[in-house]
């Protein structure tokens, strides 16, 4: 009795164990599966091969080819987990039981619908999306955002993109429970085990290899600036080519303001008005404490608000906010509270006498153009220099002003 009793408890180790690997084994078959489909939808939508896989990278610090590569890694070392989830749980009961492969592909599209309900979804829209729009702060609560411009694509095709993954994870289950029936159904063939594991082993080795592959592929050659080249054409890559032949928008985004500037000045006016508008789709938000100026103060009645003013917008564009000159006693700031202004290019703060930027000071770039925000001021007489401008020398843009008052 004893004997029979541990010979039914190994019987059950081994099944446990066997479903494991089955479920495993199915899981990759199904993420390597999808690898094509994500492929299709990066390029329908413009980006670099391998954006969806950088996206899970770029929470946890990483960039470029090392967020790719932890992507992509991740995706298959997810994969498998769910697949042993789901071939050891259907061997709970009998009604569960993976009987034939149409019963698998149904299983295996109901497991995949729920893993993009409960875990994609809340990913996707609590912490990736967040970090994409909002930026991340560091500890002096300056902006660090997914500066590659491809974010930019990312979010105005998410509609697209949530649809679409629903699909992708339909189908990974699909074949996942596809795969796991037939290997279920063969296992329970008593097939010889030294087979069972020969086959497995063959098949890992396929699927490393071809996670090895689409890795250089998607970390190295799809990374090119060539491929980019070979994306869909908008009618701004069109213009922006005219004036050099592998000029796109992510490119004129990612150079030097004086390589900008150089660009701009052989830019026809339908070329700028093309970038500026592209440039207006999307906001940069920031979030700056007054505390960033209160620090270290030995008294908060050291902070003394000297002028302020009321923050509009000029020629046309819209702008709203209050402008202030902050002391804490050591240094001056300028605070922008409520702020905002329409998503320009090189957008700059200036000090000016009469509201031109030709006689004025120039205290840098604007950090964003959405959000409470501080700006320390060295050598700047206020009451001289009394009207901020908001200015974008490239594109010669007046975007906003505000008359300084005590």
């Amino acid at each position: 009795m004893s004997t029979n009793f541990k010979s039914q408890e190994n019987i059950l180790k081994v099944s446990l164990a066997k479903r494991i690997q089955i479920g495993a084994v199915s899981g990759l078959i199904g993420g390597s599966g999808i690898f094509f489909i994500i492929f299709i939808i990066d390029f329908h939508l413009g980006l670099i091969p391998g954006t969806f896989y950088k996206l899970v990278g770029f929470p946890i610090g990483l960039e470029g080819i090392s967020a790719t590569l932890f992507g992509l890694i991740s995706h298959m070392f997810t994969a498998s987990l769910i697949g042993a989830v789901f071939c050891v749980c259907s061997g709970l009961d009998k009604k569960l039981k993976l009987s034939d492969p149409n019963k698998g592909i149904f299983a295996g599209g109901v497991t995949g619908a729920v893993v993009y309900s409960v875990f994609f979804i809340p990913i996707t829209l609590l912490v990736i999306l967040p970090l994409i729009e909002n930026g991340t702060q560091n500890e002096l609560g300056l902006i660090t955002t997914f500066s590659n411009i491809e974010s930019v694509y990312l979010l105005q095709n998410l509609a697209l993109i949530v649809l679409g993954s629903l699909i992708i994870h339909i189908l990974f289950g699909s074949i996942m429970g596809l795969t796991a029936s037939l290997f279920i159904k063969q296992a329970d063939k008593a097939a010889p085990r030294l087979n069972q594991g020969k086959t497995f082993t063959k098949i890992l080795l396929v699927i490393i290899a071809g996670t090895i592959g689409m890795g250089i592929f998607y970390g190295i050659v799809a990374n090119d600036n060539n491929i980019s080249d070979k994306l869909p054409q908008s009618e701004l890559s069109e213009e922006l080519s005219k004036i050099r032949s592998d000029l796109n928008y992510a490119k004129f985004i990612g150079m030097s303001e004086d390589d900008r500037l150089a660009i701009v000045t052989q830019m026809s006016p339908q070329s700028k008005e093309l970038v500026l508008m592209e440039a207006g789709k999307f906001d940069k938000i920031i979030d700056e404490g007054i505390n960033q100026i209160a620090y270290n103060m030995e008294s908060p009645n050291d902070l003394k608000f000297i002028q302020s003013a009321q923050i509009s917008g000029i020629k046309g564009n819209d702008a709203q906010g209050k402008a202030s000159i902050v002391s804490n006693g050591f240094l001056t700031y300028l605070r922008l509270d409520d702020f905002a202004v329409i998503p320009g290019i090189d957008q700059h703060i200036y000090f000016t006498k009469f509201g031109d930027v030709e006689n004025s000071l120039d205290i840098g770039m604007l950090k964003a153009n959405k959000g409470n925000q501080n700006y320390p001021i060295y050598g700047v007489n206020s009451n001289e220099y009394n009207q901020l401008v908001i200015y974008s020398k490239p594109f010669d843009v007046y975007y906003a002003t505000a008359n300084l008052q005590k």
